[in-house]
């Protein structure tokens, strides 16, 4: 960004040492040039853009009960009409320009005080057991209709990294909170309906808050005040088709439950939805049958709860349910090491986490359910047998994922013969030669056919391969 030189014996009423934006009288006299100040009709569409986003600032900032989301959505809007009036070339005169630039500068300022600001006002002090939002899906925040962003770092719209790249530069000439701006301006130009995420107003949350009965079912509460529960509360069953027939939830800081209800009116629910992306005891997936709970989990992308998390909600569920339903609850841990285990719920909370499982799911997909689906063990004997397969799936997907990065490391640095195609032989470094061999001994990506041409001049690895015997029965000599 230019820096711009002030004279510091002319006042410029546009400089501000707090850099916040200038109000509409301060903004019209700093950019106006001297000799064309009572001439100046301020003409062109991009000068007059600036001035409306400006007015319409000043007026936000000028209401004691203006939120902190309007007011950063307001300058987001000036930012923008400032990038159309630098990248517009009119032989802007000179003073003018330094003008717009002082405004950019101060946008850039006041833009990253307030996001703060409005992080810290959702997040609420990150109290004591509670979690916050992940860092990649605080864009979601932040964009227009809390469209649903930074959750696949491939997917086109989400951004790279962008809560570092906007907090990495705090001076106000640096990248952060233009790189930011682009991204949510990017999401609005290139997304005609983008996949928005439902932020409940607290006034809306009873139609999602779980009460419990005398009886200890888990009921829908059907009105805003005049007590929780009413005659006519009527009993919760989840339904959802491709997770286990469960239903997002979230726990506040109270160990209240919100989960999807019949009162619910449309958009998309996810567990950020709840508490409009406040932090949460735990959040994931719950089962529940005619009012009775039988399955919880701590499966959020948005919060990624740990076990922890996971062990409040069940001592807030305990405290709510019937002791007689309580012991049937299934527990799954996302946050462990076999997510696909299932756990009682008595033990899992006794224990903190710590116990056998009682059985497992094959999957957890479409057409799946908490209960029918469940694989429960015979008996204990069969538990070791599950334990060590799941560490054999996540050896071989791990491996799997450091040979790919590998093989496109590789990939990008090799050297080119005439013809452009890739020249290999030799790997770079001891961890490189790891990767290789966990892949050769697990037979990925084709084998020993394939992998050998990325080594073919490696000495190590040679050696190595010489010593293997990938599975076949060594005869040893006999000493007689």
């Amino acid at each position: 960004m230019k820096d711009v030189q002030y004279d510091p014996k002319n006042y410029n009423p546009l400089y501000r040492p707090d850099a916040e934006i200038p109000t509409l009288q301060e903004w019209l006299a700093a950019s106006s040039a001297a000799r064309f100040q009572f001439m100046d009709r301020r003409g062109t569409p991009e000068i007059r853009a600036i001035d409306t986003c400006v007015e319409a600032y000043s007026k936000l900032a000028a209401l004691n009960n203006s939120s902190t989301a309007d007011l950063w959505q307001a300058a987001v809007n000036l930012l923008a009409a400032v990038e159309v009036y630098l990248a517009t070339p009119r032989g802007h005169k000179q003073q003018r320009l330094d003008a717009v630039y002082m405004l950019k500068r101060q946008t850039d300022v006041t833009l990253a005080r307030l996001r703060w600001k409005k992080l810290k006002e959702v997040t609420g002090g990150y109290k004591p057991g509670m979690k916050p939002m992940v860092q990649h899906v605080w864009s979601e925040m932040h964009s227009p209709g809390h469209a649903r962003v930074g959750h696949d770092p491939n997917a086109p719209l989400d951004p790279d990294e962008w809560l570092t790249k906007a907090h990495a530069n705090p001076d106000p000439g640096g990248s952060g909170e233009k790189y930011l701006f682009e991204h949510l301006r990017k999401v609005r130009a290139e997304e005609n309906n983008p996949d928005n995420v439902l932020y409940i107003e607290d006034s809306e949350k009873w139609k999602y808050q779980v009460v419990f009965s005398g009886q200890g079912l888990a009921c829908e509460r059907n009105a805003a005040s005049g007590g929780l529960m009413l005659q006519e509360s009527r009993p919760i069953t989840t339904s959802g088709f491709d997770n286990l027939c469960t239903s997002p939830y979230a726990v506040d800081e109270d160990g209240v439950f919100y989960t999807q209800t019949s009162n619910h009116g449309g958009g998309i629910l996810n567990h950020c939805s709840f508490l409009s992306g406040r932090p949460v005891m735990c959040a994931g997936n719950i089962g529940i049958s005619n009012g009775i709970v039988g399955y919880i989990d701590n499966g959020s992308g948005h919060y990624r709860p740990s076990v922890s998390n996971l062990v409040r909600a069940l001592k807030a569920l305990q405290d709510q349910v019937s002791p007689l339903h309580f012991g049937d609850i299934l527990v799954r841990n996302h946050a462990g090491a076999n997510p696909l285990a299932a756990y009682s719920a008595p033990r899992f909370l006794n224990t903190s986490g710590h116990c056998l499982p009682v059985g497992y799911y094959k999957s957890a997909g479409q057409g799946t359910h908490y209960r029918s689906d469940l694989v429960e063990f015979a008996d204990k004997s069969e538990i070791p047998a599950f334990l060590e397969s799941q560490d054999q799936a996540r050896n071989r997907a791990k491996a799997e994922k450091d040979l790919n990065a590998l093989l496109a490391r590789l990939q990008n640095n090799a050297l080119r013969d005439k013809d452009g195609r890739a020249i290999f032989g030799k790997l770079s470094n001891d961890d490189d030669r790891r990767i290789m061999q966990e892949a050769l001994k697990l037979n990925l990506g084709g084998g020993k056919a394939i992998l050998s041409r990325y080594y073919a001049q490696d000495q190590p690895m040679l050696d190595w391969e010489k010593r293997q015997t990938y599975g076949v029965a060594v005869k040893v000599a006999s000493q007689n």
